[in-house]
């Protein structure tokens, strides 16, 4: 996981926060848009640090939950806390089957974008 590890270094483009969640700052200008990201079950957090740095570099607010026994189901609640410690991050209402192709998943709410804004 080298490449997760390097792109989890602060520079004068990201600023990288690793204290509760993994938070990816655009450090040139104002983020655009924030991106809640929940891993996949039993995948360390810190892989998606690359894609994360690559979305923040392009003025995305990237923040990573983690997870107990890094699955997402155990931490279901913690989505609701990176709101409420960021409110520039703004619930635009994507969902998990919609990221893919795989259709509705037991337990995800409806989607309130297209898959194409998600």
């Amino acid at each position: 996981m080298p490449e997760a590890m390097a792109a989890l270094r602060s520079d004068s483009d990201v600023s990288i926060g690793t204290d509760r969640w993994l938070v990816f700052r655009p450090e040139r200008g104002e983020a655009g848009v924030g991106l809640v990201l929940y891993p996949g079950g039993r995948v360390d957090p810190r892989s998606y640090a690359p894609v994360a740095r690559a979305l923040a570099e392009e003025s995305t607010l990237v923040l990573i939950v983690r997870a107990p026994q890094n699955l997402a189901v155990l931490g279901a609640g913690r989505g609701a806390e990176v709101m409420a410690a960021y409110p520039e991050v703004a619930h635009e209402g994507g969902n998990h089957a919609q990221f893919d192709w795989y259709g509705p998943q037991r337990g995800d709410n409806p989607a309130t974008i297209s898959r194409s804004e998600q």
